[in-house]
């Protein structure tokens, strides 16, 4: 038998341009996302958290070191959800890593009574969720920034962070402009 290792999240599929984190149902929008930005040529790590009680902050952590981006997906409402509880602590742990503000794709923000007769769940999830078009348009947005500010405008290099904030450096060690 396999048991799922208890705070240990996986990493689903590697990516060095955004972040995608999700688990359960919202998995499946998450992935699709990350094939649909693969034809863009947009890499998303997708991040299958697995447990949400012991919460895997290492994994999340790593991965938005590597990105600078982080979208997280569920199913629930935005207020008290885990994409809140995620965003706060890479906020705390990992904010200087951070090229754009963290994304919440959550379910509709509507009162349980406007859910009128519903009593299939799959059918509330279809109503309160947003679809994979949202992390979409919401991770092309967040690498469009990208491809215009990792880059040296003078030599095209790659550029690393070089103190808090948004100071930026070229690695060329011929260049090393300053980009702000």
């Amino acid at each position: 038998d396999f048991v799922v290792p208890n705070g240990k999240a996986k990493v689903v599929r590697p990516g060095n341009h955004v972040t995608i984190v999700s688990f359960s149902i919202g998995m499946t929008y998450a992935l699709k996302a990350a094939e649909e930005l693969a034809k863009k040529h947009i890499m998303a790590e997708v991040i299958d958290l697995r447990t949400l009680r012991p919460l895997d902050d290492a994994t999340i952590i790593e991965s938005v070191k590597k990105t600078g981006r982080l979208i997280t997906v569920e199913e629930g409402w935005p207020q008290n959800g885990i994409g809140a509880e995620i965003s706060a602590r890479v906020m705390e742990k990992a904010f200087d890593y951070l090229d754009a503000p963290v994304v919440r794709v959550t379910g509709k923000d509507v009162p349980l009574k406007d859910l009128g007769e519903f009593v299939d769940l799959r059918q509330v999830g279809a109503l309160l969720f947003a679809r994979e078009g949202s992390i979409l348009a919401y991770a092309r947005g967040m690498t469009y920034w990208h491809r215009r500010h990792k880059f040296c405008g003078v030599c095209g290099s790659p550029t690393k962070v070089v103190k808090a904030g948004h100071e930026r450096q070229c690695t060329n060690a011929e260049c090393k402009a300053q980009h702000f």
